[in-house]
């Protein structure tokens, strides 16, 4: 299963007017950052940590950390890799936050949307949580929970995601 696929879950209508943050001038969260570790816990009847990569285990998963662009403009973009460089999935679409609330509007490749509560620690590390969809029985009652290390401080702009298609 390939990790970025699985953060993203869940359908939206789509309105203009994402992508705007909320408070004036550049957020901490602009910038590009890197996946440090990733857990996962299950809602089973007996809650289980499914997954778990750090630094240390991302080699043997076969991929690199994931990278993602928040830029200024509201834009974002996500890129998994395998360990040789190659792309191997692309998220693109508009962000926003409101105080410890982000919510990542995906367009590209398909619509989807996701919450996450975020905490910085710092101006290097952000971890981010979510309920998501993770043993795939329809409900987005795992959780979620990623480390994200600041590689760079400002991202301005990135290309516009194409327009979706329309749901039915």
């Amino acid at each position: 299963m390939l990790l970025l696929g699985a953060l993203l879950t869940g359908g939206c209508e789509w309105e203009e007017g994402y992508g705007r943050i909320n408070d004036p001038g550049p957020h901490p969260l602009v910038g590009v950052w890197q996946q440090v570790s990733m857990e996962v816990y299950l809602d089973d009847d007996d809650t289980t940590r499914a997954l778990a990569l750090d630094e240390a285990l991302w080699a043997d998963s076969g991929l690199a950390p994931a990278e993602t662009r928040f830029a200024e403009d509201g834009l974002y973009l996500s890129v998994q890799r395998d360990l040789d460089g190659r792309e191997l999935q692309t998220s693109s679409g508009y962000w926003i936050i409101d105080e410890d609330e982000l919510m990542l509007f995906q367009r590209e490749p398909v619509m989807e949307r996701q919450a996450y509560t975020v905490s910085f620690r710092g101006e290097l590390l952000v971890r981010m949580e979510s309920l998501v969809d993770w043993n795939s029985d329809g409900q987005a009652t795992d959780r979620l929970v990623t480390v994200q290390r600041r590689l760079r401080e400002t991202e301005t702009t990135l290309p516009v995601p194409a327009a979706p298609a329309p749901i039915d």
